[in-house]
């Protein structure tokens, strides 16, 4: 004699069985390998999400200060000395310069901003605050940082970082252009500021300068760097 419970447990454990059975079936090859790709595709997304973050941490700014004429290069020189400062790469960018004078050409550098010490770092502005404030403003020939209107956005602009950079060169110092009259317009074929002709507002050909426009800080500062134009042959250049 079966009784109805003894019915129920044997369907019951039919049921666990069959479930246990297709659980355990093979899974396809193809399967395996669509989950591998699928698992190597976000591993690969993990680690490119991960070097975005570290180009953003080693992201680079640039801060500006307004010094006393005179004093950018003994301003910089005390804060690279000062262990605070480690993180901070002061400099004063230059320009060279073309003297002539009884036909000799004799080339000279001289500071390109007066009254501006530049500080590069990977510091944004509010940690950069913290460490560089109570350094800086010891010192008696600082005035100010350059800022946006608001004295804690004192972060240059990607844009005009970026341009600047380019126009400095890799030792922060403005090289001498050289270029040549096309008709109304100068075309510059080597120096600083080959490819960027639109910058230029007007030439002194006797002091070999040219007047570019830079924006700095949302201010529009006109700086004069050297440039040398040459007379242009057809079947050569000459000085």
């Amino acid at each position: 004699m079966i009784y109805i419970h003894d019915l129920l447990s044997q369907k019951h454990s039919l049921v666990i069985c069959a479930s246990e059975r297709r659980a355990c079936r093979r899974v396809p090859e193809d399967h395996i390998e669509n989950h591998l790709v699928a698992l190597d595709v976000r591993q690969r997304r993990s680690e490119a999400k991960g070097r975005r973050c570290a180009m953003l941490d080693n992201k680079i700014y640039w801060y500006v200060l307004f010094v006393r004429t005179g004093a950018e290069e003994r301003v910089a020189e005390r804060l690279k000395r000062n262990p605070a400062c480690s993180s901070f790469r002061p400099f004063v960018p230059q320009k060279t310069c073309v003297f002539r004078r009884q036909g000799q050409k004799s080339l000279f550098q001289k500071i390109c901003f007066p009254g501006y010490v530049f500080i590069e770092t990977e510091l944004p502005a509010a940690e950069f605050i913290s460490q560089a404030f109570p350094v800086v403003y010891k010192l008696r020939e600082v005035y100010r940082f350059l800022n946006y209107g608001n004295e804690s956005d004192i972060a240059m602009r990607d844009e005009e970082r970026i341009v600047l950079s380019q126009v400095f060169g890799k030792e922060s110092c403005i090289e001498i252009s050289m270029g040549f009259k096309e008709g109304d317009s100068i075309r510059v074929i080597s120096g600083a500021l080959e490819g960027k002709e639109s910058k230029i507002l007007r030439i002194n050909n006797n002091r070999h300068e040219a007047v570019i426009e830079i924006n700095m800080f949302a201010t529009a500062t006109l700086v004069s760097v050297g440039i040398e134009i040459i007379e242009k042959t057809d079947d050569f250049v000459v000085c």
